[in-house]
């Protein structure tokens, strides 16, 4: 069986379920690593003192799916306009922003060549009832990851 999955050349998801749960395994595989350090603040930033990179949720992607160098700053504008609106929908999710979210991922899909997703705000507004907002830190980052992979369920359950 093969993978339908609409993708930008880069290969980051155009269907935002799967978008957020790859860039999840991706901030998961950051999080392990010795060459990376979570930091909601950078975008793909390395910082030579102590030999590893921070990256928020979009540079995690970068870091991950689009195997940027851990020695090279990086941020949405250095890849194509698809893969940019893509990595900015990211960037929404750490906020908790569903509205920006959906909006940079139907831009995504249009620039692609697709139409944009029908019934967004509404399952935007659910997903800030549902799921909340919580910080990415120390203390809250399993939390932080429990809820996006909430968002996930809900988004797949309504066929996004």
């Amino acid at each position: 069986m093969t993978d339908k999955t609409p993708r930008a050349d880069t290969g980051l998801a155009l269907i935002p379920s799967v978008l957020l749960a790859e860039a999840l395994d991706d901030l998961i595989r950051a999080e392990r690593s010795k060459r990376y350090t979570v930091h909601m603040g950078f975008w793909h930033d390395p910082d030579l003192y102590d030999k590893t990179c921070a990256v928020c949720m979009a540079g995690a992607t970068m870091a991950g799916k689009l195997k940027a160098d851990p020695l090279r700053e990086c941020e949405p504008r250095c890849y194509d306009d698809v893969t940019k609106e893509l990595l900015l929908a990211l960037d929404w999710v750490r906020m908790f922003a569903w509205d920006g979210f959906f909006d940079n991922v139907n831009e995504a899909r249009m620039q692609h060549g697709l139409e944009p997703l029908a019934h967004t705000m509404p399952l935007a507004d659910e997903l800030a009832d549902e799921v909340g907002m919580v910080s990415y830190n120390e203390d809250n980052k399993t939390i932080f990851k429990l809820a996006l992979r909430k968002a996930v369920r809900i988004m797949r359950k309504a066929d996004l």
